[in-house]
């Protein structure tokens, strides 16, 4: 065969190969289940429109995107708390319809999911401990090692499963699996089958929380990112003081109900909660912008979450790949969020253990116990909402981290000292509520590497099994049980974790500057071999 024919036959070849793959059939089971197909509607979803995707934000704006600056005082002091407000009309529409059903069910599912996890220790407290021979030096913090071992152990192979599986099939799936452990802890015999059941709930448990994060940041800004994440992470708050509100309930009413413990009875009545939360789940979660067979978007919708996507310059995730995940692990960028994410959590070890201090006292009956320390999760609460709203607004995330930082230091100097009025130590331990910070951390993350879905999605898997290895071993050697209420090494190691997270914070913001001055100058230099730039306007970036 002539060199000619040769070079012919293999440009025919390709020629067929192309064609084979541009009308290769639609798969409907992939696209049910996994992340890999996008909506098969996609390249004709703006034909027709008066818009295309690159312009479709300007068109419905009426030609230019609002200054926030140029709203009247009413509007802005609404954007503080919900920044929809300063969308035009039919965005708003969209942006209250991603609120209601995707943002809604985060929380519902977040709160029940923390609800599970605080019904344990309450019960430890309630008749538990007495009921299960929990007489052991660290029968207490077995609870949570156990619960922490099985989280550890499968977070970062579930963050990989979040990027290949569908979130709105898998995630609902995990919490409807946890439910049915949470309720079969009431079966319990003996605490070695609790400890079971805590390590079997850490594995299932520890798809959610990431999976949600990573879902979350697909669909909103950086100017909406920080209040969303904070609510995901604070219904821990308000889960936990509903659980000693329910612990409260269930011991004064049910307590012996058909001969059955009040500790008991929690642990059925949150699965009576949780179910239905889990099956909510199929239908409102929307997956990804770019897959979405969300019942619920209508086809403007659609258009609306492609055109956002695309003018913030993200990315879908994908099912990660060895070499892509090895990539991942060894950048820096990972390393460097670690940082103010990882050692956070530990300085907020020790104010775990305010409830038991509150039954060493003696004096306070078993209601009691319960209530005081949902004053701490009021705090949580109240002081992640005020900072994720003012860091949103003022698109400044390193100064309300580190004021979180500074609170969670004082505090734990107080718990140090101890010896000072009994009012004085429960201060420390309820403004402790006000050193949790996570949020925050994750929303500057986010925000930063937006357009690198790979590192997002696995990297606070990454940092959970971080937290939960320190976490599930280190309140053995620094809060043991025999040292209780005063944990001496405990809360001077605290104090370190503290000064230590609050330095790593502007290890970031400077590794985080750099970055995003380098992306900058990357995206100018492509506008200009495209044309969209001029020489001078280049220069200027």
């Amino acid at each position: 065969m002539s060199t000619e024919k040769k070079d012919q036959f293999e440009v025919e070849i390709s020629s067929l190969h192309s064609e084979e793959e541009v009308k290769k059939p639609f798969n409907k089971w992939k696209f049910f289940f996994f992340n890999s197909e996008s909506h098969p509607d996609n390249d004709d979803l703006f034909e027709g429109e008066p818009y295309t995707i690159d312009n479709m934000l300007e068109y419905e704006a009426g030609g230019t995107r609002l200054d926030i600056s140029s709203f009247p005082l009413w509007k802005k002091i609404v954007g503080f708390w919900w920044d929809g407000v300063f969308l035009p009309p039919s965005e708003r529409n969209y942006m209250l319809k991603v609120d209601f059903f995707l943002f809604f069910y985060t929380i519902i599912a977040c709160f029940v999911k923390d609800l599970d996890q605080s019904a344990i220790l309450n019960s430890y407290v309630s008749g538990m401990k007495e009921d299960l021979d929990m007489y052991g030096s660290n029968d207490y913090n077995y609870l949570t090692t156990f619960f922490n071992i099985g989280y550890l152990s499968f977070s970062i192979l579930m963050s990989t499963v979040n990027k290949t599986l569908r979130p709105s099939f898998f995630l609902p799936f995990c919490e409807a699996l946890w439910t049915i452990i949470v309720m079969s802890t009431a079966a319990a015999k003996s605490k070695q089958q609790v400890f079971g059941l805590r390590l079997l709930q850490g594995v299932v448990e520890s798809t959610f929380f990431p999976g949600l994060v990573m879902v979350i940041s697909e669909w909103y800004s950086v100017e909406s990112l920080a209040k969303r994440i904070f609510m995901l992470d604070a219904t821990g708050s308000v889960a936990s003081m509903f659980a000693g509100y329910i612990q409260t309930g269930v011991y004064t009413n049910l307590n012996g109900k058909y001969g059955i413990p009040g500790w008991k009875w929690v642990f059925i009545i949150d699965g009576i909660i949780s179910m239905p939360v889990a099956v909510l789940g199929f239908f409102c979660l929307p997956d990804f912008p770019e897959n979405s067979r969300a019942p619920w978007l209508t086809k403007k919708d659609r258009q609306f979450a492609l055109a956002r996507v695309k003018a913030h310059k993200k990315v879908k995730p994908s099912p990660i790949t060895p070499k892509r995940f090895v990539k991942v692990f060894l950048t820096p960028k990972l390393w460097v969020f670690l940082g103010p994410y990882v050692i956070g959590c530990l300085g907020s070890i020790g104010f775990n253990y305010f409830i038991l201090f509150l039954k060493s006292l003696g004096t306070l009956s078993v209601q009691k116990v319960n209530l005081i320390p949902t004053a701490a999760n009021a705090v949580t609460f109240v002081s992640l909402l005020i900072s994720s709203s003012f860091s949103d607004y003022f698109r400044n995330r390193i100064f309300f981290l580190t004021i979180h930082q500074v609170i969670g230091l004082i505090v734990t100097i107080l718990l140090v000292i101890w010896t000072l009025p009994q009012g004085v130590i429960i201060f420390a331990y309820i403004f402790g509520g006000a050193a949790f910070s996570q949020p925050l951390a994750i929303s500057w993350f986010a925000e930063t590497f937006y357009d690198e879905p790979d590192l997002k999605g696995i990297s606070i898997g990454i940092g959970n099994t971080l937290v939960y290895s320190f976490t599930a071993f280190l309140p053995l050697g620094l809060f043991p049980s025999e040292d209780a209420p005063r944990y001496r090494t405990g809360y001077r190691v605290s104090i370190a974790f503290w000064i230590i997270s609050a330095t790593t914070n502007f290890i970031f913001y400077f590794y985080a500057k750099n970055h995003n001055r380098k992306r900058e100058e990357r995206f100018a230099a492509e506008k200009q071999e495209q044309g969209e730039l001029t020489e001078e306007e280049f220069v200027e970036i």
